[in-house]
């Protein structure tokens, strides 16, 4: 990077002391610093945003000081904490690190709600406020413990990919899950204890417009699930229809900062001159041939001549090149006359005129050896799924219509590795989205300790997956590695709710409560700290839309739809699915 840097630097003093009125670059080394600097805007934007959205929505919650300041220092040091523990052990930030203080503002204001909200209720019930503090974290701190657990899992998923810049996301992000909540469970805890309810919280028509709307949704549940069952699958038949017209043929330009000069410059030579992604042929000879021999030359020149008739590849050059060059000097550089010689005699003239270049020029084309040359290209930017099936008809042409006695082709060079990179990555992420649902069922299962429960947590937080599936698929979105990781974020945030959902009527029914009270009494206590959390994911992560990084526009977007449908599942389907798995009595 400090060696690209210093490049770039270097570039711009010389445009600059020539005085160009317009200038384009292009390459790895201007990429990479333009795309550092990307990085370091969208950290800073993300933390800045989300600091001033969470806070106001702490006045709007707590609307007392000490209420606030008590959300916010909690949040904020849990913030401090992670990036100072980055910055300690020296771990690199990549395009993805925008997420960051974003998801650390949003995970430790959800943990930060519940605790408050659980506290605050204990003391409007007339307890002590040590007694109130120690039935939070004996009955909240468990289940937090679980939910900070299950979205570290949903991100140390990531750790499945072999790509080092997602591995660094997940193991990151993970942590820094852990953090947010050991920071709340202890300071926070802690900091509550000093504290009565009237200075924590101003009490209004705020508490009675939660309790009637969590009431009215519990009757929902119990007078009409009828209809809700109908409302779920046919959300479901449109997921399926939506999820098969998923695309994952991505492109460069959907990757690149809105705005910005690079974006500008990569357009400029994808337009005037001969695109962006490289495509190399290996060309091989065939037992008893060199490179350079007039037959693999010929066979060289047919595939050539069948790659000029597609119009996405361009800049095609290769060892023929040389040969039609010549031919055409002596062709009294007439345009026709560049081509391949006819004739032996010519060819052979020819080649002892190329065996005269110097060795460095002559080893660009083909191998010390004489058995190997290449083919060199450069395709447009069309997107990696219609790339592949380019590649696809030309190895079925060369399959058809080369000798493989006399020469082997294959297809090679960065690009292709980068879209079969791409295309690993997007599955094993899918791959590892199964993992954390095993795992999260493992979890359901030693703390709630029935199949059904595991059942029932499970059901619910497969919707909202589906329906981030069909959102790619009916708004067009290209299904790549940066845009993967959506179902693994969702997954782990969204079975919070249902944690803590399933957890209060675990409690209630210990207490002796019958199955309706018991969710009576869950929508009333755990439903309003539910739909305050999602509300903070869902403008948490729109702060996204902020930023210049299409995919982060994408991934923010779909992680907040996605995790407000998640509430609806949790609100209305836990409900029948435990009046339909679990004893009434």
């Amino acid at each position: 990077l400090e060696q690209s840097e210093k490049m770039v630097i270097g570039i711009d003093s010389l445009i600059e002391a020539f005085g160009f009125e317009s200038y384009h670059l292009l390459g790895p080394p201007y990429f990479q610093k333009e795309m550092v600097a990307m990085q370091k805007r969208e950290v800073a934007v993300s933390a800045i945003i989300s600091g001033i959205l969470v806070t106001l929505v702490m006045f709007l919650l707590f609307r007392k000081p000490w209420g606030i300041v008590t959300a916010m220092v909690s949040i904020g040091l849990g913030l401090l904490l992670f990036l100072g523990l980055l910055g300690g052990t020296g771990r690199p930030l990549n395009a993805m690190a925008a997420l960051y203080p974003v998801l650390m503002i949003i995970v430790g204001t959800s943990d930060v709600i519940h605790i408050m909200s659980k506290y605050i209720d204990e003391l409007r019930k007339g307890k002590a406020r040590v007694e109130a503090l120690r039935i939070t974290i004996r009955e909240i701190g468990l289940a937090t413990l679980l939910t900070s657990l299950t979205t570290a899992v949903g991100f140390g998923t990531l750790l499945t990919s072999r790509v080092e810049p997602i591995q660094e996301f997940g193991f990151n992000a993970a942590v820094g899950v852990m953090v947010a909540y050991l920071t709340v469970i202890t300071f926070t805890a802690a900091l509550l204890s000093w504290f009565r309810e009237p200075q924590l919280i101003r009490l209004g028509r705020g508490i009675q417009f939660w309790e009637t709307w969590m009431l009215r949704t519990y009757l929902l549940t119990r007078d009409h699930p009828r209809k809700i069952t109908v409302g779920a699958i046919l959300l479901l038949l449109i997921s399926a229809v939506g999820i098969s017209r998923i695309t994952t043929n991505y492109r460069v330009e959907s990757n690149l900062p809105r705005g910005k000069k690079i974006t500008e410059d990569f357009l400029f030579f994808e337009n005037e001159y001969a695109g962006f992604r490289p495509m190399e042929i290996a060309v091989f000879a065939g037992d008893g041939y060199r490179a350079d021999d007039l037959e693999v030359l010929r066979q060289i020149d047919s595939l050539e001549r069948f790659l000029h008739t597609i119009p996405v590849v361009q800049n095609i050059t290769s060892l023929t090149a040389v040969y039609k060059t010549i031919n055409q000097m002596y062709g009294q550089n007439r345009p026709e006359a560049y081509q391949m010689p006819e004739e032996e005699g010519a060819y052979q003239r020819y080649r002892r005129l190329v065996d005269r270049m110097p060795d460095e020029r002559s080893a660009v084309f083909m191998s010390t050896d004489g058995t190997k040359t290449r083919i060199s290209s450069r395709l447009l930017d069309v997107g990696a799924d219609s790339i592949k099936a380019i590649g696809t008809k030309i190895d079925e042409w060369i399959a058809g219509n080369t000798n493989p006695s006399v020469v082997t082709f294959k297809r090679t060079g960065t690009g292709l590795i980068l879209d079969k990179n791409s295309e690993y990555v997007r599955d094993s992420l899918l791959q590892g989205l199964g993992l954390a649902i095993l795992i999260v069922s493992l979890l359901m299962a030693l703390l709630f300790r029935n199949l059904n429960m595991v059942i029932i947590s499970m059901i619910p937080n497969a919707l909202p997956l589906l329906l981030a599936g069909a959102m790619l698929g009916f708004l067009g979105i290209e299904l790549e590695a940066g845009i993967s990781i959506v179902f693994a974020v969702v997954f782990g945030i969204a079975v919070d709710d249902t944690i803590h959902f399933l957890s209060k009527y675990k409690l209630a029914r210990e207490k002796g409560m019958d199955m309706e009270e018991a969710l009576r009494i869950t929508f009333l206590e755990t439903g309003k700290a539910i739909c305050l959390t999602t509300a903070i994911l869902f403008f948490g992560f729109l702060v996204m839309l902020f930023s210049i990084h299409p995919p982060s526009v994408t991934v923010g977007a779909l992680i907040s739809l996605t995790l407000f449908s998640a509430l609806f599942s949790d609100l209305l389907l836990i409900p029948l699915l435990i009046r339909a798995l679990l004893p009434k009595h």
